[in-house]
């Protein structure tokens, strides 16, 4: 690791808020440009969507907030126009599919912590086996945050970011 980057980890390890909210908004983006399909390595492909709440927030301005709730928020025109403004993600509820699993939870920018998980439901009459089934569910969920934002600060710390913000500006214009 260069010194630079070693600089701008502890940088943003002191501004873990804005960290937070960058990652949520480019998830956001990155999901739509993927048509909300995401592969891992280890546990395959999965659909993860915005679903029914997403909050974006600014440090200023006239209105600091802007949150949508219900259906689809992140496909709402309401949405772009908050990020066109200048707005992040700062809280947004997710849907994770694979096959007939299915993963709910928010998460703030804060601190990036898993709230109100709820995990698919699991079928047996065998305690060690419903015990383990929901560990493995909880580890994929973790797997899946920490290879996303993997690849978010592997782009953030690149020379192409600016790149990825163009990108980014034109799908919130495109709305």
């Amino acid at each position: 690791m260069t010194p630079q980057t070693l600089e701008k980890l502890k940088f943003l390890q002191s501004n873990r808020i804005f960290l937070g909210r960058e990652f949520l908004t480019w998830l956001w983006y990155w999901l739509d440009a993927r048509n909300h399909t995401i592969d891992l390595q280890k546990g395959g492909a999965f659909q993860l969507y915005i679903n029914d709440k997403i909050v974006l927030s600014s440090a200023s301005g006239p209105v600091r907030e802007h949150a949508m709730k219900g259906g689809t928020p992140s496909s709402a025109l309401e949405a772009r126009q908050a990020l066109r403004s200048g707005k992040l993600v700062t809280e947004a509820t997710f849907l994770m599919k694979q096959g007939k699993q299915q993963w709910t939870w928010s998460m703030k920018s804060d601190d990036m912590i898993f709230r109100n998980v709820r995990l698919p439901s699991v079928v047996t009459d065998e305690a060690d086996s419903y015990l383990a089934t929901r560990l493995r569910h909880i580890e994929t969920l973790k797997s899946i945050k920490s290879e996303l934002f993997k690849t978010f600060t592997k782009q953030r710390f690149s020379k192409e970011f600016r790149s990825v913000q163009k990108d980014m500006t034109t799908w919130a214009a495109d709305a």
